[in-house]
């Protein structure tokens, strides 16, 4: 049975996959609000901070990715898909475009996977259950792998996409030595900033940054070097 550290991270990633993004620069400071928020609460000595994986299981997610708020991050030519748990774990019937797999009667879900990456997130302490919290932080070395447009746009058609379908599109396949996630998820101040760069297996390096509001990208970058 999920502990209340447990129900509040499953809350997280569900605003992650309902979550917008900050403004306009690619940085991975914290928005204004999400400062004040936080600074508000600390005064009051009110917050509680919860680490993952030491104090919670982490979110209930594999990737980032989903149709929901139009959260698929493309430039146009390349999409950037980030892991926060094993790739090779994902069960290969799950659509990675719903995000969110809670565990439930079939099983622990996301939960019986590696979380590649660690964080924490802040919350008023004594908040009711299914309270967003103040801010999530992501870091690690996550995966994050590059699939073409085009290819993953005739892919998702059908509303679907699974672990095999990704493989079909031949992926290019990097791990971040540098991977930021910042998340304010509050109705009144949704942002999220991603920052990251690291190495194909290949051996090509990557860039990958984007801000995201709403149901827009307000800017993205994708580059290989």
């Amino acid at each position: 049975m999920c502990s209340r550290n447990c129900l509040v991270a499953v809350v997280v990633v569900a605003v992650l996959a309902l979550a917008a993004c900050q403004s306009d620069g690619l940085s991975s400071t914290a928005p204004p609000e999400a400062d004040a928020l936080e600074a508000a609460a600390g005064a009051a000595n009110a917050v509680h901070r919860v680490s993952f994986p030491a104090e919670d299981p982490g979110p209930p997610i594999y990737a980032r990715m989903t149709t929901l708020r139009n959260q698929i991050f493309s430039d146009g030519e390349y999409v950037a898909i980030p892991f926060y748990r094993d790739p090779e774990c994902v069960p290969p019937d799950f659509n990675l475009l719903e995000g969110l797999h809670p565990p439930g009667p079939e099983g622990p879900g996301a939960f019986g996977c590696e979380l590649m990456v660690d964080g924490h997130f802040i919350i008023e302490s004594g908040a009711p259950l299914g309270t967003f919290p103040i801010r999530a932080v992501t870091n690690g070395p996550a995966p994050v792998w590059f699939v073409p447009w085009s290819e993953l746009e005739a892919a998702i058609a059908d509303g679907q996409l699974t672990m095999p379908e990704l493989l079909a599109l031949n992926p290019l396949r990097g791990t971040a030595d540098r991977f930021n996630e910042m998340l304010a998820p509050r109705e009144e101040n949704h942002h999220v900033v991603i920052t990251s760069r690291g190495r194909l297996e290949g051996g090509d390096r990557f860039q990958f940054n984007v801000n995201h509001r709403g149901d827009q990208i307000r800017s993205i970058l994708i580059r290989f070097h």
